[in-house]
């Protein structure tokens, strides 16, 4: 499956125009025609995640808070 999809099945389910005003939710950074390989879900993205998402494989990070918040 590619990121595209991944994006487009979360949006449906938490559309961007219900964000606040000050969030900035949707996707932070990536190559949206890339295949997935793995997600990794996470309140915050931290060093520690991603070094778990690499250690693991995964090209995909899935996190409550955005990048820069």
């Amino acid at each position: 499956m590619k990121i595209k999809e991944l994006v487009s099945a979360l949006e449906r389910f938490a559309p961007l125009p219900l964000q606040d005003g000050f969030d900035n939710a949707g996707l932070q950074i990536g190559l949206t025609d890339a295949e997935a390989t793995g997600a990794l879900l996470c309140l915050d993205v931290t060093e520690a995640v991603l070094d778990e998402a690499i250690a693991l494989g995964y090209n995909l990070v899935i996190s409550h808070h955005p990048l820069i918040f």
